[in-house]
């Protein structure tokens, strides 16, 4: 065991191999097991979580065993390159980490081969160079996978190169010799990006818990010379950190300080608990070096607002009911990526005390806020505050909520964010839908009054139609009419039927009928026009006085009485054209006159009246 005076407490950085307060987690066995069976595996976790550590202490145990170990880090090629210059970085990083510097020439073996796409240089160099000069079997690890997301040209070529050489080990014996493992704050989703490619799925997940206790038993030495009881100083720092490589290491490096100034506490939890409130929590922004929380924060901060609404809402649920269901959906793979969260049998909790009392309730409400537009955050503060039952008046309606809806678009809000959209459409829709209601209700009640106030008109308009007729009827008589009866010729008895089928037809009101239709189609004058009701009137006057009257004595009586006014001329010449020439023609005429004689009769008339309109129109010209 290293004594306590040469023990340190490292914060930060990956730990050399041999470093005395490495502990060993069960990843360090499942990683160094996967990797010595050839297996392709991935450590996919957030950051300060110990994978460059891991990686450097199973790197050391492999090659100890006899296994070539290369890595390709992403932070020393750098985002600013293009696609030729990140893969011949890659290839001078295994070139140096397989000691291939003396057999291989780099600038002419990449000249000769510049017709080639950089992936196919890549591949060609695994197959040719690194497989034949190297017998022994090989891992490569790429290490910061995310910094590889953050190219331009994108990776999806590199991934499923590697992918491909996987799949080649059946038919190709050397690719079982060569191994690839990635580590970085990403999900396997993540890696493959365009839905045209294959996902990459052939690799095992290397789960990263924090330390236990039992695991972190070995970093009690640094406390060993300051109190007789240092595991019980190494519990309280365990519950608190839950055991976060970091964290853990920076807490207990603070209790070794302080307790070489002070004389040994009496209640360790309380001490533990205020020296984490003094120098971890309040103000943490300040007190925060080398950085930790600050790259929590950041971590929440860099994932894509449309996602981050929802991801912080899983947060909250984790923050209020203790714990929340991992389906792994994108929003909660996100979140245990920050480190916020961990996952302990399927379950999401928070990952630690100091988590919970930095990044609490307050934090969490804050930025939503900022996510939210003003207009709808001081609406969705006021649902939220007022009781259930009482907050109807504070949801979205109208412009507000159309808004809200175009912010919200392409966005995955928390679950509360959701809820109060969806009380807000349905509040909508619902005043809507009253609305409509009273709509219809209103005009239901409009056609009733319309419809009894139509009735009402028609019902003087027939009145004053029999009195005009009666009046005309009366004119005729003084004209001595009746004195022409003995003129009548031959065919007096077709006339009559002709006078019977009209006057059959005006009880039935198909003459009415026929005047409100040639108002209203043929001269295209509708009800609401003041004209209608006039006009209807005096087409009926024709058909049932005059024409009545010609058709009886065979003679052309006088249009004077009817013909009230001269501007109507034309229209009453039009109506009657229509009645003539479309009515008697149609296909319903034996609805109006049953017989064709009457047909050709009344049409004859119909004719002559149309002359004695047209002169009458003619003469006042």
């Amino acid at each position: 065991m290293t004594s306590a005076s040469s023990f340190n407490y490292q914060v930060g950085g990956s730990l050399p191999a041999d470093a005395p307060s490495y502990v060993e987690r069960q990843c360090d066995r499942d990683y160094y097991d996967l990797l010595k069976e050839r297996k392709y595996c991935y450590v996919f976790n957030c950051r300060q979580m110990g994978k460059s550590s891991l990686r450097v202490r199973v790197t050391h145990k492999l090659q100890a065993e006899g296994i070539v170990c290369a890595t390709i880090d992403p932070q020393k090629i750098g985002v600013e390159v293009t696609c030729e210059q990140w893969y011949a970085s890659a290839i001078r990083s295994l070139v140096g980490d397989l000691d291939l510097k003396s057999k291989f020439d780099l600038r002419s073996w990449i000249r000769e081969r510049e017709l080639l796409s950089p992936v196919q240089r890549f591949a060609e160099f695994i197959e040719t160079v690194v497989l034949q000069e190297i017998d022994a079997p090989i891992v490569i690890f790429v290490e910061e996978i995310d910094r590889l997301l953050s190219l331009k040209f994108g990776m999806d070529d590199f991934f499923g190169l590697v992918r491909s050489f996987f799949e080649d080990r059946p038919t190709k014996p050397d690719y079982n010799r060569l191994t690839f493992s990635f580590l970085g704050v990403a999900t396997p989703t993540d890696l493959i990006q365009s839905h045209n490619t294959s996902a990459f799925n052939i690799g095992y997940a290397v789960e990263m818990a924090g330390f236990t206790l039992t695991e972190a038993l070995p970093l009690m030495q640094g406390l060993a010379s300051k109190v007789a009881n240092p595991q019980d100083y190494l519990g309280e720092a365990v519950k608190w950190t839950g055991g976060q490589p970091f964290l853990i290491q920076r807490l207990l490096g603070m209790m070794e300080k302080e307790l070489a100034g002070i004389a040994t506490p009496e209640n360790i939890a309380v001490w533990v608990e205020n020296l984490v409130q003094e120098r971890i929590v309040t103000n943490w922004q300040s007190q925060d070096a080398p950085p930790h929380l600050t790259t929590i924060r950041d971590r929440v901060l860099s994932v894509e607002e449309k996602l981050r609404g929802r991801m912080l809402g899983c947060y909250q649920q984790v923050l209020v009911d203790g714990e929340l269901a991992d389906d792994r959906s994108e929003e909660r793979s996100k979140l245990r990526l920050t480190g916020l969260v961990v996952r302990r049998e399927g379950r999401l909790v928070s990952y630690n005390p100091i988590y919970g009392a930095v990044f609490n309730n307050v934090w969490v409400e804050g930025q939503l806020a900022d996510l939210r537009p003003e207009f709808y955050a001081s609406a969705f503060r006021a649902w939220q505050d007022a009781e259930e039952g009482q907050n109807q008046g504070f949801l979205l309606r109208g412009q507000a909520l159309e808004e809200a809806e175009i912010w919200a678009r392409g966005k995955r809000l928390s679950d509360v964010d959701e809820q109060f959209l969806r009380r807000s459409q349905k509040a909508e829709r619902q005043e809507k839908e009253k609305s409509l209601e009273a709509e219809r209700s209103a005009r239901k009640t409009l056609e009733q009054e319309h419809r009894l106030l139509q009735e009402k008109v028609e019902e003087e308009a027939q009145k004053r139609t029999k009195e005009k007729i009666n009046d005309y009827l009366y004119q005729l008589s003084k004209l001595g009419i009746d004195n022409k009866v003995s003129e009548y010729n031959t065919n007096k008895k077709l006339y009559e039927k002709t006078v019977e089928d009209l006057l059959e037809a005006d009880e039935s009101e198909y003459l009415q009928a026929v005047a409100r239709t040639t108002v209203l189609i043929g001269l295209k004058i509708d009800k609401e026009d003041d004209r209608y009701s006039e006009l209807a009137t005096s087409i009926y006057a024709y058909l049932r006085a005059w024409l009545v009257s010609s058709i009886r004595y065979q003679e052309d009586m006088p249009v004077d009485e009817i013909l009230n006014s001269v501007a109507n001329a034309k229209y009453h010449i039009k109506g009657i054209i229509y009645i003539k020439d479309i009515i008697l023609e149609g296909k319903n005429k034996s609805l109006l006159l049953p017989s064709q004689n009457s047909i050709e009769i009344v049409k004859k008339y119909l004719g002559k009246l149309i002359e004695k309109l047209t002169k009458k129109l003619l003469e006042t010209l």
